[in-house]
């Protein structure tokens, strides 16, 4: 993979990972910046040409399998407020590396915490409410 994209005649710019989707950045970008008024599919499209999405071609780094993703989306459609790096400090230590992340890590906390959690969340639901999904 290459590490530069041409952005002009002879001009060079480093290639950078981002590693949230657009939805995420947006938030975080409304968040920084309250008072400026812009939609997300104008900030998209300013997106510069040098911030790759995870998943492009050559970036392999980053895990985007449908396992990972699915559960992004799913914690997107049950309509959580809190994002899902927020909860995985339930399972995690904070700043998790590699050992925390693959269960190796002895002071992570243990899954019963995010167990809990998604009981306390879905306690109101009845198993036999209607879900409705886009495919």
């Amino acid at each position: 993979m290459k590490d530069v994209v041409s952005i002009g005649k002879k001009v060079y710019e480093r290639k950078r990972l981002i590693l949230c989707n657009l939805s995420e950045l947006y938030s975080s970008f409304k968040l920084e910046y309250p008072n400026l008024k812009i939609s997300l599919s104008r900030f998209c499209s300013l997106r510069p040409k040098w911030c790759v999405l995870a998943g492009a071609s050559g970036t392999h780094l980053v895990c985007v399998c449908t396992v990972h993703q699915n559960v992004i989306l799913l914690i997107h459609g049950a309509g959580f407020e809190e994002e899902y790096k927020q909860l995985m400090s339930y399972i995690v230590c904070e700043g998790a590396g590699r050992e925390c992340m693959l269960r190796h890590c002895d002071k992570c906390p243990s899954k019963d915490n995010l167990v809990q959690f998604l009981r306390s969340k879905f306690e109101d639901y009845d198993y036999e409410d209607i879900v409705e999904y886009n495919q």
